[in-house]
């Protein structure tokens, strides 16, 4: 590995064993950047895989990718990269990192884990993660407090902007795949597949809990394999925020009411002509105990309206510009 760990000088991973090398070589104050594209595969960690440790202040992935990852634990938790510095409540920076051909398997999955149940601060900046596969074999359910999520453990708090997101979720019960964090610029796409939904009125089994989420996009697919009874969900719980975001769900099952909770600050609009297509009944419905008056700022579009500019702008959906 070359370099010297600072920020002049970041230590430059160029194969599986630098990469690996990070819980040893890092450090609190450490900068690491990824020289190379990694493909696990390849390596003796394509049969037993093994989280790769994170220790520094910063890791950059400058566009390269880190692909092919098959853990498989069934009986335990499973995460792909585990936080190890030193300092509780310390900010660990990745930026312009590639994740591809994931597959996380077990009772537990998180993207990123804490070491020794330790807070950790997460920002995440131009990443593109794609999970191909995330299955929960167990019935998990966040307990009250709890923000355990798909993309971190419950003692890491993040941050995203400019990040795209594309995760296919096999659940046994519901879980958030975002919680407590705070999301600007971001895309999600989600295959979601559940045997069941946990109560509408759960804040921390909702898709988005706790969250604080502006000029975000989210397409998403759900399906309920427990049986074809009409159900309803909350996509957010009633303790996140949002402004100028934006939803298209399709839903495979028969879904009745999909609840937009939460504190909806400037309008934000789903479409409507794609939910209806498949379920002309199912109907997205925003919490009304606010006093922001959320139902106000909840707007249904048909899809041509949802991709005209100057209609958005007329109703008050504060578009970003070309230099934004």
């Amino acid at each position: 590995m070359t370099g010297t760990g600072t920020l002049e000088n970041p230590y430059v991973i160029t194969n599986v064993d630098d990469l690996y090398s990070m819980g040893e070589t890092g450090g609190d104050d450490v900068y690491f950047s990824l020289g190379t594209d990694i493909d696990l595969s390849l390596t003796k960690y394509a049969e037993k895989f093994e989280p790769i440790p994170l220790k520094c202040l910063k890791f950059s992935g400058n566009g390269h990718m880190i692909r092919n990852v098959n853990y498989n634990i069934p009986d335990s938790s499973t995460n792909m990269f585990i936080i190890m510095n030193d300092n509780e409540n310390s900010t660990i920076s990745i930026d312009n990192l590639v994740l591809e051909n994931i597959r996380l398997i077990g009772k537990d999955v998180f993207l990123f884990a804490s070491q020794e149940s330790k807070k950790y601060n997460l920002s995440l900046e131009y990443c593109s993660f794609t999970i191909n596969e995330a299955a929960y074999t167990a019935e998990s359910k966040n307990a009250n407090g709890s923000r355990n999520c798909l993309i971190h453990d419950t003692n890491i708090s993040m941050e995203t902007d400019y990040c795209t997101f594309s995760v296919q979720v096999d659940f046994t019960k519901t879980r958030p795949l975002f919680s407590g964090d705070i999301i600007r610029h971001t895309q999600i796409r989600a295959e979601l597949s559940t045997i069941d939904f946990s109560t509408t009125d759960d804040s921390y089994n909702a898709i988005l809990s706790g969250v604080t989420i502006s000029d975000s996009y989210m397409f998403w697919t759900i399906e309920r394999r427990k049986s074809e009874m009409s159900f309803s969900f909350s996509m957010s719980s009633s303790d996140s925020n949002f402004s100028r975001f934006y939803t298209v769900c399709e839903p495979f099952s028969n879904v009745s009411t999909i609840h937009w909770k939460g504190h909806i600050g400037t309008p934000c609009f789903y479409d409507y002509e794609v939910l209806k297509k498949n379920f002309p009944n199912a109907k997205i419905e925003a919490d009304s105990s606010s006093s922001s008056n959320n139902a106000k700022n909840v707007l249904s579009l048909t899809t041509a309206q949802c991709k005209d500019v100057d209609y958005l702008r007329s109703v008050y959906f504060d578009c970003l510009g070309a230099e934004e």
